[in-house]
């Protein structure tokens, strides 16, 4: 369910849905207006950084609920199973991930260099996102940064990815692509030049 809702909080149109408290939309045959109200209620009346979620019943799970919520830009998902008391016990777990964690820039957005040996040439990369990730103070100085090749002789613009290790486990990873060349501006005698031959043609 977790991982769902990760998916699905990708997208902008069920973000705002799931956000929503109250919706409304005309009755054409009414004078009154349809109204639908989220029964989130984490959402609607107990918790401040919620955003979304989904309750839900089964006769093997019996109540469940998932949900989601964001503070200083670190966006957590809680989901429990069979869970009388669920509105309480997201609130503590997503309470214990803000309260442990902080979102820390494992690597920015740009150019990045790596050497295979301290006597080769270095290999350019270009980052295009920005990689964060949810860690404590004392797991940050053990995160360490894995460049696995996919084709160095490839033309493909996808050349490498770039593997975040904890305690030997990897805990996220990005793709790195080839830095654009640009082509140098053609001199005023080029363009004459080529200007030139397509008269004589």
């Amino acid at each position: 369910m977790a991982i769902i809702m990760q998916a699905a909080m990708q997208s902008d149109e069920f973000r705002d849905i799931s956000g929503t408290e109250v919706h409304r939309a005309p009755n054409e045959n009414e004078s009154w207006d349809r109204v639908w109200k989220n029964k989130n209620r984490l959402l609607t009346e107990r918790y401040e950084y919620s955003t979304g979620g989904k309750t839900g019943f089964t006769k093997r799970a019996r109540r469940t609920l998932v949900s989601s919520a964001e503070k200083d830009g670190m966006e957590l998902i809680a989901v429990t199973l069979n869970a009388p008391s669920d509105w309480d016990d997201h609130i503590r777990m997503f309470e214990f991930g803000f309260d442990t964690y902080q979102m820390k820039t494992l690597v920015k957005e740009g150019p990045l260099s790596r050497q295979h040996q301290p006597s080769d040439e270095s290999i350019d990369y270009e980052v295009h996102d920005q990689i964060d990730f949810p860690l404590t103070e004392e797991e940050m100085p053990r995160v360490v940064p894995r460049i696995k090749p996919i084709d160095e002789t490839s033309e493909d613009p996808h050349a490498a990815d770039i593997r975040f290790m904890l305690d030997g486990e990897v805990i996220t990873q990005a793709p790195l692509y080839r830095p654009l060349v640009e082509e140098p501006a053609a001199s005023w005698w080029d363009r004459l030049k080529s200007r030139i031959h397509q008269m004589l043609r």
